[in-house]
């Protein structure tokens, strides 16, 4: 019996700590933090710059040397067996070929904008994550204004019932009110729904799954100092990664054209060899070194097509700039004028709110005395009414 009331205990306090766990509150940092480390497309990407990271390690091999060991045997038959062996070893060096150097810069160039492009994940994933953070709270507020008119619609019900009782409203004015409660409702149920569905999306991008409970901290939003439209087109022609990595993919294309010129240069190479060996009873030794150059005249005007290709492409991407900071200062645009018209929006939005809490007030006062008044009213037939009966 002990055994088993302990076994009770244990699993209990498990599983109170599993719903802790669970009702966990996270604040924007922890939610941001957790996708940082989870998050699959992140992972993915970092995974990507470490493999541009090794192809610039590789690019650097080639200039180091080749070492080579061999070693043999052989036996043969002319009248008598004779047999014989040979070892020995190679050192080659490339000191030049087409672009040797010029592939170094293009690797590097290519792991560099694997990481902008990693440090653009982590910024749209902070972007993401702070959306649907804020979204969720949003929606927690819009639920509770709903939840509010829900109670205000119900007692407004009640009022103009007492008053289709008393004769002061019709049944239309009671459908209406009753309308007005089922839509408060289905926009409370809409909103529960739209909640559910930023907080699974929330748990996708923290790595989690979509139906982990998930609790939010209220967090305060700081107000941002706005800079001027000409400031901020500087900022972003700075900092924006999607430019960042085309004027890195420029440099690339700079450097692949570089290095179809440089396919009309000649290659140059090194190597030296040792060897020892025996046939016929007799040991021989051989050393030599020696020095290649080489270089193709003529191959079917391939060299002058990838050159033609390579400026073509470079134009290309040269295009693809002036585009991308089009398409980005349209953007900036659109964002300045949507911020100024919020802010008329909401300036508007708040006259409207104090117009109708004055107009609350006194459509309130109003009705108060009006049902005071046809109470009373109705209170003094009652008593003429009773005293008539009684004097009859």
């Amino acid at each position: 019996m002990i055994m088993k009331r302990a076994i009770l205990i244990i699993l209990i306090f498990n599983l109170t700590f599993l719903f802790a766990q669970n009702d966990e509150t996270m604040s924007l940092n922890d939610c941001i933090d957790l996708a940082i480390k989870n998050n699959p497309t992140l992972e993915k990407s970092e995974l990507t710059v470490d493999q541009m990271h090794v192809n610039t390690k590789k690019a650097y091999s080639y200039l180091y040397p080749s070492v080579s060991l061999s070693a043999s045997s052989s036996a043969s038959e002319s009248g008598d067996w004779d047999a014989g062996w040979n070892a020995g070893a190679s050192v080659s060096q490339s000191i030049y070929h087409p672009g040797i150097f010029s592939g170094i810069n293009q690797a590097k160039i290519s792991e560099k904008m694997s990481r902008i492009n990693n440090g653009n994940v982590i910024s749209q994933i902070r972007e993401s994550i702070s959306s649907c953070f804020y979204q969720i709270l949003a929606s927690q507020s819009l639920m509770n204004v709903y939840e509010k008119n829900i109670l205000f619609s119900e007692e407004n019900l009640k009022t103009i019932r007492n008053m289709y009782e008393l004769g002061s409203r019709t049944e239309s004015d009671v459908l209406k009110a009753e309308v007005q409660k089922s839509t408060f409702e289905s926009q409370l149920l809409q909103e529960k729904q739209n909640r559910l569905g930023l907080k699974r999306s929330l748990n996708l991008f923290m790595g989690r799954n979509a139906d982990v409970n998930l609790t939010l901290k209220e967090s305060v939003v700081n107000e941002l100092e706005i800079p001027s439209i000409d400031q901020a087109k500087k900022l972003l022609f700075k900092n924006n990664p999607e430019l960042h990595i085309l004027q890195q993919e420029k440099k690339v294309q700079q450097l692949s054209l570089k290095i179809s010129k440089e396919s009309y240069l000649p290659s140059l190479s090194a190597s030296y060899s040792y060897s020892k060996g025996e046939s016929r009873g007799a040991e021989t030794t051989n050393n030599s070194i020696s020095l290649n150059a080489g270089v193709t005249i003529f191959n079917g005007f391939n060299k002058k097509h990838s050159v033609e290709y390579e400026k073509i492409g470079l134009k290309t991407v040269e295009v693809k700039i002036k585009e991308k900071k089009q398409e980005l200062e349209q953007i900036l645009m659109q964002y300045y004028t949507s911020y100024e018209t919020y802010i008329k929006l909401i300036k508007n939005k708040r006259n409207r709110i104090e117009v109708g809490k004055k107009g609350f007030r006194i459509g309130y006062s109003t009705i108060s005395n009006w049902i005071k008044y046809n109470f009373r009213t109705n209170e003094r037939s009652i008593i003429c009414v009773e005293r008539r009966k009684r004097l009859g």
